[in-house]
């Protein structure tokens, strides 16, 4: 193949084939804004995050995952506890139409020895309307099974309560608000 010779005159203008005017001329507004300004063009909080389909679409999936996080990390209701014959127990009073109902949740050790059999249970007000004569006794069994729920309805209101829990060899006490 034969070379082809290409002269260089370096007196002849060169041609252009870009012209940046001819370019802006059909682009957008905040294209030429961006060009005016060096691409130092400032934009507000919103037009970022709202400026296109794909940063909207970012910010509402940001969004619904703090909602997640929020909802199911919230702690469960506050609930009481003790030991009592090696079983862990946990306290909740529940208020159902004018009603309290006393929630006891018995959960048996995973290894070693644990209370099976009956347990006396005393329940008084507490705060300011403690009198004697409001007691509410009752007794329920323990059985030899992980977990068991026990629902006791209280015939008395409010919202402070003090039981008291008996297994024959152990005795203890607990305030409930």
């Amino acid at each position: 193949m034969p070379i082809k010779e290409t002269s260089t005159d370096l007196t002849n203008e060169p041609v252009h084939h870009y012209s940046r005017e001819s370019r802006l001329s059909h682009a957008s507004p905040e294209v030429r804004a961006m060009n005016e300004n060096h691409g130092n063009v400032k934009r507000g909080i919103l037009a970022s995050i709202f400026g296109s389909r794909p940063n909207a679409v970012l910010f509402a999936c940001i969004l619904l995952a703090f909602m997640a996080f929020i909802v199911f990390s919230r702690p469960p209701r506050e609930t009481s506890g003790l030991i009592l014959g090696n079983n862990t127990l946990h306290f909740e009073v529940l208020h159902e139409e004018n009603i309290n109902i006393l929630a006891i949740r018995k959960i048996s050790p995973q290894s070693g020895e644990m209370y099976i059999g009956p347990v006396d249970i005393i329940v008084r007000p507490g705060g300011e309307d403690q009198s004697s004569d409001l007691i509410f006794s009752h007794r329920i069994f323990f059985n030899p099974i992980d977990s068991e729920n026990f629902l006791l309805t209280l015939p008395f209101s409010g919202d402070d309560f003090f039981v008291g829990l008996n297994n024959g060899s152990e005795e203890k006490a607990i305030r409930l608000r």
